[in-house]
C-alpha cells in the first residue's frame, strides 16, 4: 500500500499539468498517441542526462572545488540545466518537428510541457520512493510545476519557430529554436542554482530569491500560456512573409481595384501587374469553386469573398483548414506560402 501511496503522490502532479495543458489547447486537440509518444521519449530522455550530469560533475570537481560558489553556479547551469532541457529537446524535436499534427504555434507550448513532464515524471519517482512522503509534496508544488514552467517556454519558441518555417522563414525558425533552448536553460539553472547556493551557504537571501523567483516564474508561465491560446491569428504576417499566389487566367475579379490595405483579420496584400496594371491584389487562397467542371473550377477569390472568415484553403490540396492553422491538416503543406 506504501508503496502505491508513494507512486500515485509521484505521478499525480504530472498527470493534473498534463490535463491542464491539453485542455488549455484552443483549436485541435492533438492525438493522444502522439502526446504519449512525446511523454515517453521524455522518459528516456533521463538517461542520457544522468549519464553527462555524472561525467560533468566529476570533470567540475577536478576544476573548481565543490565549496565555491562557483561551482554551484556551474554545476546548476553548465551541468544540470544545460543536460537536462537538451535531452528534453531532442526528444521533443525528434518526435514533433517533422508530425503533421503540429500546425498551431500553441501545439509547441503542448508538446515541449509533455516531454518536460515525461522527464520530470521518472525523476520524480526516483526521489519519491528514495526519500519518502515528504519530499513528494515538496516537489510537488516546486520541481514539477518548475519542469513544467520551463517547458512552457522552451514551448513558446518552439511554436514560433515552426511557424516561420511554414512563412518561408529558416533563419528565423533556427533562431527561434534555439532561443527557446537557452531560455529554458536560464530558468532550470536559476532555480537550481538559488538552491545549491543555500544549501552550500546557508544564507536565509538564496531560499528567499529562489520563492520569489518562483513565485514570478509561475505567474510568467499562465500568462504566457493563457496569451499564446488567443494570439494564433495570424495577425503579425510582414509583407515580406507572404507568398503571392498567382490568379488563374480567366479566374473572376482579376482585373478589379483592391485598394485596401487590409483585408479580414488584418492580412497585408502584395502589390501584382495583371494586363499592364499594377492593383493592390490580396493573397489569394483557393476557393471551392459553385461553378464545377466550367472554366472557373479552379478559380481563386479573394478573403472577403470566401463563404467564411475563420476557413483558408490550402494552395495545394484544396482542403478547408481554419485560418490560424499554418499547415494543412490533410497534405501537411504550408498554408501561407507556395
Amino acid at each position: 500500500m506504501d508503496t502505491l501511496v508513494l507512486g500515485a503522490a509521484a505521478l499525480v502532479p504530472v498527470l493534473v499539468l498534463m490535463v491542464f495543458i491539453y485542455i488549455k489547447d484552443p483549436h485541435e486537440k492533438e492525438p493522444l498517441g502522439l502526446l504519449m509518444k512525446i511523454f515517453f521519449l521524455g522518459v528516456l530522455s533521463c538517461i542520457p542526462a544522468a549519464i553527462y550530469e555524472n561525467i560533468g560533475e566529476d570533470i567540475l570537481k577536478e576544476i573548481v572545488s565543490p565549496r565555491q560558489a562557483l561551482y554551484q553556479i556551474l554545476l546548476a547551469y553548465c551541468i544540470v540545466a544545460l543536460s537536462e532541457e537538451s535531452v528534453k529537446y531532442f526528444a521533443l524535436k525528434l518526435s514533433t518537428w517533422k508530425n503533421r499534427n503540429f500546425n498551431y504555434r500553441f501545439d509547441g507550448i503542448v508538446y515541449a510541457v509533455f516531454a518536460s513532464l515525461g522527464f520530470a515524471a521518472l525523476e520524480n519517482v526516483l526521489y519519491v520512493y528514495q526519500s519518502g512522503f515528504k519530499v513528494a509534496i515538496a516537489r510537488a508544488l516546486l520541481s514539477i510545476p518548475g519542469h513544467c514552467n520551463f517547458g512552457i517556454f522552451m514551448g513558446y519558441f518552439y511554436g514560433q519557430a515552426k511557424y516561420r518555417e511554414a512563412v518561408g522563414d529558416p533563419t528565423g525558425c533556427v533562431m527561434q529554436r534555439r532561443t527557446g533552448l537557452l531560455v529554458a536553460i536560464l530558468f532550470h539553472g536559476t532555480y537550481d542554482g538559488l538552491l545549491f547556493l543555500y544549501q552550500v551557504t546557508k544564507e536565509s537571501f538564496y531560499i528567499v530569491a529562489f520563492i520569489i523567483f518562483v513565485v514570478v516564474l509561475d505567474i510568467m508561465a499562465l500568462v504566457r500560456v493563457h496569451r499564446s491560446s488567443k494570439e494564433e491569428y495570424h495577425r503579425t504576417l510582414a509583407t515580406d512573409d507572404i507568398f503571392i499566389t498567382p490568379v488563374m487566367s480567366g479566374a473572376p475579379y482579376n482585373n478589379q481595384q483592391y485598394p485596401y490595405q487590409q483585408g479580414p483579420y488584418n492580412q497585408n496584400y502584395g502589390s501584382q501587374y495583371y494586363n499592364g496594371q499594377q492593383y493592390q491584389q490580396p493573397y489569394q487562397q483557393p476557393y471551392q469553386s459553385p461553378y464545377a467542371g466550367t472554366s472557373y473550377a479552379n478559380a481563386y477569390r479573394t478573403p472577403q469573398d470566401q463563404t467564411s472568415y475563420n476557413t483558408i484553403y490550402c494552395n495545394y490540396c484544396g482542403t478547408a483548414c481554419k485560418r490560424q492553422s499554418f499547415y494543412c491538416t490533410a497534405c501537411g503543406r504550408p498554408l501561407y506560402r507556395q
